[in-house]
């Protein structure tokens, strides 16, 4: 089912690439854009686009991987907690019934 599961994912990541190429191949009209006064090199329409895409895509993830970090260091702390208050919960437990 793993194997399954990757190839599917190995499959769909391909399609995307392919309608990328495809994108790309379609909107080939170079066009040169102005980003703060600045002139950019003449490229494609689809290649401004997909880079555009691409760059907001790996920018998303990175702005989610702080909280994520985050709640997982949190879970790791209360787990600790927890496990330090089950073992002492278990040592009064035993105390009580040698009393």
């Amino acid at each position: 089912m793993l194997f399954l599961i990757r190839l599917l994912k190995i499959l769909f990541a391909l399609v995307i690439v392919a309608l990328g190429f495809w994108f790309t191949s379609e909107n080939s009209e170079a066009v040169s854009l102005l980003v703060f006064g600045f002139a950019l090199p003449e490229w494609p329409v689809g290649g401004w686009v997909l880079g555009a895409f691409s760059l907001g895509t790996v920018l998303g993830v990175l702005a989610g991987i702080g909280p994520r970090l985050s709640a997982s260091r949190q879970i790791r702390k209360q787990d600790r907690v927890l496990k330090k208050n089950e073992a002492e919960l278990h040592r009064l437990r035993v105390a009580e019934r040698v009393d």
